[in-house]
C-alpha cells in the first residue's frame, strides 16, 4: 500500500515502533496518528519519534482528575 511506503520511508525505525504498539493498543489513535504524520512528510519533514510522541500527546484527550477529600 502507498501509505505504508510512505510511513516507511518517511518515519525513523523508532517512531514505527511505536505507531506499531499504539495501533495494537488503541487503532483510531493510531489512523489519526498515520495521517497526520503522512501529511508531514509530504510537506518534506521527516517524523521521528520525538515528533510522533508530540503527535500522539495532541490526539489524546486529557482526563480531568479531581481528588476530594471527606
Amino acid at each position: 500500500m502507498l501509505k505504508n511506503l510512505i510511513l516507511r520511508q518517511g518515519m525513523s525505525p523508532d517512531a514505527r515502533e511505536r505507531l506499531g504498539r499504539v495501533r495494537a493498543a488503541n487503532p483510531k489513535l493510531a489512523t489519526q496518528a498515520e495521517s497526520i504524520s503522512i501529511q508531514m512528510i509530504q510537506q518534506g519533514k521527516g517524523v521521528n519519534d520525538d515528533t510522533l510522541k508530540i503527535i500522539l500527546d495532541r490526539l489524546t484527550p486529557k482526563r480531568e482528575i479531581k481528588i476530594t477529600r471527606r
